[in-house]
């Protein structure tokens, strides 16, 4: 049901919009704070910031463990040998290795450590072997590994097939990080800290000169040298390649990646990819981008700018280099080559150029460090999946037992006060008030074509469903992560519930419906996929330091205020209908408004914990808050509603399939049990798995009562 087609125009890209603008007015605000630097002391004080910043961003890491090498095989070949490793970055966590080094080492090497780029067979590639190969046969110790999620690092696995159900190494970097994110982490800090383990390991080598260490990658191999570069000083000299540019020009194109490349705050903490690379100034650096590459060289020029005028400031120019060469998304010979250079001038004092010999690539398998090919199939194998539920496990806040009203009552108000920090909510109005457009009716019922401004340029539409009868009436804000349409028919929810007396506002909120973002770049068709255009945007927002829960929680809040002025509505009668990932909305929006007199949530997520204890889960990345397990769960948010009519409807899984009516108890016991406390234990109704006819009756009711 269009409301904004002809009427507004440009509301599939007002959401990207509106991202895209803060992006630009953070970068103008970065630019104008870098061309004021006058002094070697102001870049100084700037690259100490970022790296502080960064180490901020990506969460507490682990305590450093033994390594526990364990050498499962040796390939001798003409001009180099391939150790291959097991090592463990965490305990039971293994990190699959191939050491790359000469046949014969009389004194310590200098050595590089090389993240890898999104390869599917990971150290198995042939052109990762290629520079594993040829950094040996010019004198180093390279070291090789597979990052989470690639290669036999798989992250998620099917055992009845014997196969990855993710197909692509981003998608496991993106169904790794969102569960990271409900605990406090990131998966970032998981790949950086597997990259630190590496260069622990190779201090420990007697055949390592530990003062001579490079990196080195590709794609997002070059990202994570990046990363492992601003983090670790034990890297002297780094070469990322086919990963530059500034965030907004990538961003302008619509080229959001997975959130394993996502920085948290990197646009307002000064955390752009110029940031990063000099926060290390003045390490030599060389930024490899090729002419016919995806990421837009201006981009990577950009940054390079940024970066020699830093060298320049501190006096060392010649240590910051860009080059070009003809290529796409590639680390070909030529690159190589180049590479070579690079670390031979600066790691080696040997400005010679060098040429790489020709070499015969192994198939993955011979490359194997473990005998199936998966990390995962082994005896004892911690993932991510098992590492955030222990650290959900650990950390997450006790439920009180709430023995008397008063303990009830103090838990209730700490749990809204949590859930407006974990939002990071600000009360701000709509941009503009509600307009209408126009009407038309639906199962003979009167229904008004609305929207207001939640932003400026950033339209939210509605389907307002009139009862029969004339006069005041109660209201309820409806809202579906597939938009108003979901139920916009004469047997939909909204329908009924206006026959049975309330005024129903079918929303759109922002990236829903009408306003979901047309993205120029498609990864996935499935917007809620976890490279779908809804995620994607999720990711874009975590740059910004904002979460879409917390954006459309606010859409709804103004919608609130705009039902309050006007007078068809019982102003003391407002309630907050959500489906699906809607329901997460209107929970939250109910935790921050007592307005909101009644709370409904159908087909919804009933547990965060859902997530972590899950290896497979298919809730959209928009549905994740950034440590919220920390503070609370759903239920008990839920339990902080009372004495608030609230109706619990057929709550989902991780995967978003029915739980059953014993689950459902379970889960929600800490809910029945605040609502017990609070003398109100019949505002609570939990029903699981009724039908489409029970359940739109349990909302008529619902609707009435509240």
């Amino acid at each position: 049901m269009a409301v904004l087609t002809g009427r507004v125009s440009g509301a599939d890209e007002a959401y990207f919009g509106y991202l895209l603008r803060q992006a630009r007015e953070h970068n103008w605000r970065r630019k104008r704070k870098l061309r004021s630097f006058s002094s070697a002391q102001d870049w100084q004080a700037h690259t100490q910031a970022v790296r502080e910043n960064f180490r901020l961003a990506l969460g507490q890491f682990p305590e450093r463990t033994p390594l526990n090498p364990q050498l499962v095989g040796i390939l001798e070949r003409d001009g180099y040998v391939v150790e291959k490793l097991l090592i463990e970055s965490q305990p039971g966590f293994p990190v699959t290795v191939n050491l790359y080094r000469p046949p014969e080492i009389t004194e310590p090497l200098p050595a590089v450590l090389n993240p890898l780029g999104h390869w599917a067979d990971g150290k198995g590639e042939v052109v990762v072997q290629a520079r594993g190969i040829g950094l040996a046969r010019h004198g180093y110790v390279a070291l090789v590994y597979d990052p989470i999620g690639q290669g036999e690092r798989s992250q998620h696995w099917d055992r009845a097939t014997n196969s990855n159900p993710m197909t692509s190494s981003t998608e496991q970097h993106a169904g790794a990080c969102l569960p990271c994110w409900l605990v406090g982490q990131t998966v970032i800090n998981h790949m950086v800290w597997d990259g630190v383990r590496m260069l622990d390991y190779l201090e420990m080598r007697t055949d390592v000169d530990s003062s001579r260490i490079g990196c080195t990658g590709a794609s997002g191999g070059g990202t994570f040298t990046m990363f492992l570069t601003a983090f670790d000083d034990r890297i002297k000299a780094a070469v990322p390649v086919c990963s530059t540019a500034t965030y907004e020009r990538m961003h302008s194109k619509g080229q959001i990646g997975d959130p394993c490349q996502d920085p948290v705050g990197s646009y307002p903490n000064d955390m752009d990819m110029a940031d990063l690379l000099m926060s290390r100034a003045p390490l030599p650096m060389q930024i490899m981008s090729t002419t016919y590459d995806f990421f837009p060289l201006i981009g990577a020029r950009d940054v390079y700018a940024d970066v020699l005028d830093c060298y320049t400031a501190l006096g060392v120019p010649e240590r910051a280099n860009m080059v070009e060469p003809p290529a796409h998304h590639d680390y070909n010979q030529p690159m190589r080559e180049s590479m070579y250079a690079w670390f031979n001038r600066w790691l080696k004092d040997e400005p010679e150029p060098v040429t790489e010999a020709p070499f015969s690539p192994e198939t993955p398998e011979t490359l194997w460090c473990t005998a199936s090919g998966q990390a995962i199939l082994s005896d004892r194998n911690e993932t991510v999946v098992s590492l955030n539920e222990r650290r959900a496990a650990e950390l997450a806040p006790a439920i009180p037992e709430m023995a008397k009203r008063k303990a009830a009552d103090s838990h209730r108000q700490d749990t809204r006060e949590a859930a407006r920090a974990v939002l990071a909510y600000d009360e701000v109005p709509a941009a503009g008030a509600m307009q209408t457009l126009g009407t038309q009716t639906i199962g003979g019922l009167q229904v008004e074509e609305v929207y207001f401004e939640s932003e400026v340029d950033l339209p939210v539409p509605g389907l307002v469903f009139h009862p029969p009868s004339d006069g005041p009436h109660p209201a309820v804000v409806y809202v579906h992560e597939l938009g108003k349409d979901a139920e916009a028919h004469e047997n939909g929810i909204p329908a009924a519930l206006a026959r049975a007396g309330s005024k129903v506002f079918a929303m759109d909120l922002r990236g829903w419906g009408e306003t979901r973002w047309n993205a120029q770049v498609v990864y996935r068709p499935d917007d809620a996929a976890l490279l779908g255009t809804d995620s994607r945007l999720a990711y874009f927002g975590y740059f910004l330091g904002e979460w879409p829960l917390t954006q459309r929680v606010t859409d709804t809040i103004r919608c609130v205020d705009q039902i309050a002025e006007r007078e068809d509505v019982e102003t003391d009668r407002i309630a907050v209908l959500g489906q699906c990932g809607g329901g997460l909305v209107a929970l939250h929006a109910a935790a921050l408004d007592e307005r909101i007199r009644a709370v409904a949530m159908l087909e919804t997520l009933a547990s965060y914990r859902h997530i972590t204890r899950a290896g497979e889960y298919t809730v959209p990345a928009s549905s994740f808050l950034p440590g919220v397990l920390l503070h609370y769960d759903l239920p008990s948010l839920v339990g902080a509603l009372a004495p608030r009519t609230t109706e619990i409807l057929n709550p989902v899984d991780a995967v978003c399939e029915p739980i059953t009516e014993e689950e459902a108890e379970e889960v929600f016991s800490p809910s029945a049990l605040m609502f017990k406390r609070l003398e109100a234990k019949k505002g609570l109704r939990v029903r699981a798995r009724a039908s489409r006819t029970e359940a739109l009756a349990a909302l008529v009711a619902w609707s009435q009562r509240g």
